[in-house]
């Protein structure tokens, strides 16, 4: 249900009809209701107010201003002053099934100023209007969407993100297979375009170029027949990221040394001496003795 059924825009919009005999129109009728019960935030030109409604028929028309009112759940009693100066009660009737407001208008509250003849001449409505939603009121599109709007249901989120990485995983092992054919054809059609440039030339060299093209083809076909029957360890292989980890644990387990013009050199072997003392080797061969 609507929380603020009393704001938002209502109209209601007849078209005059032509009477064929004398040409003239009839039947014509107009009334946009817009109204915020709730705080003065409609502009009527001068100020904010809590509203009031346009109407106009095949007399005239002109705006009316509502002064007074009291909500009743879903009912609305005004009161309204229309171009004459004279003050109206009324009756607002919200529908919540169609979003419609009825507009049932009452009777004199106080004649101000004006005349009785006034009011045949400047009261233009119409004893029971039903106005509908206004296409442009953001209040009623906005709350007519929100109650549709249906929450998901925990099973229904869960599903959906186990849906999710299901889907991310797939799409990343499928990458990852296409990957390692690729690289396979690349690989052996390198390897034999190489063998079939050498030997197109010791062969017949003008057509050396087209030698190594064929058995580049050849290469990489076979490439990818290898990278087909290898596709669980392309599956199996970790990831670039434990890869990268892996370095990262060789790197940090090195040792390294400096010699006696304070080079660092990587320790490429170690070993014990008679003594039990600890020596080092290090990528040029020169020993050394742990302090």
């Amino acid at each position: 249900m609507q929380d603020k059924p009393f704001k938002g825009v209502w109209e209601i919009v007849n078209e005059p009809e032509i009477d064929e005999p004398t040409g003239r129109m009839y039947g014509a009728y107009t009334m946009v209701l817009a109204i915020d019960f709730y705080e003065k935030s409609v502009d009527n030109g001068i100020e904010k107010t809590h509203g009031g409604f346009f109407v106009e028929n095949d007399r005239g028309g002109g705006d009316c201003e509502i002064t007074s009112f009291t909500i009743d759940g879903n009912k609305a009693y005004i009161e309204y002053e229309d171009p004459s100066t004279i003050i109206f009660s009324a009756t607002l009737v919200y529908s919540p099934s169609d979003k419609t407001m009825t507009f049932i208008d009452g009777d004199v509250v106080d004649m101000q100023e004006a005349s009785q003849s006034m009011i045949a001449q400047f009261h233009y409505l119409q004893q029971e209007s039903v106005l509908q939603p206004s296409k442009g009121d953001n209040n009623q599109n906005q709350n007519t969407i929100e109650e549709k709007k249906e929450p998901m249901g925990t099973f229904e989120t869960i599903l959906l993100l186990i849906l999710s990485v299901g889907i991310l995983i797939g799409v990343y092992y499928v990458l990852k297979i296409i990957l390692g054919y690729v690289l396979c054809a690349l690989l052996f059609g390198f390897i034999f375009g190489v063998i079939g440039l050498i030997a197109g030339y010791f062969i017949s060299q003008p057509d050396m170029f087209s030698v190594a093209v064929v058995a580049a083809i050849i290469g990489a076909v076979i490439g990818l027949v290898i990278g087909i029957f290898g596709t669980k360890e392309w599956i199996s292989s970790p990831l670039a990221s434990k890869v990268a980890e892996e370095m990262g644990k060789r790197e940090r387990n090195k040792i390294y040394v400096r010699d006696q013009y304070g080079n660092k050199k990587e320790v490429k072997q170690t070993g014990k001496g008679i003594l039990g003392e600890t020596y080092y080797r290090d990528e040029d061969g020169n020993t050394y003795q742990k302090p």
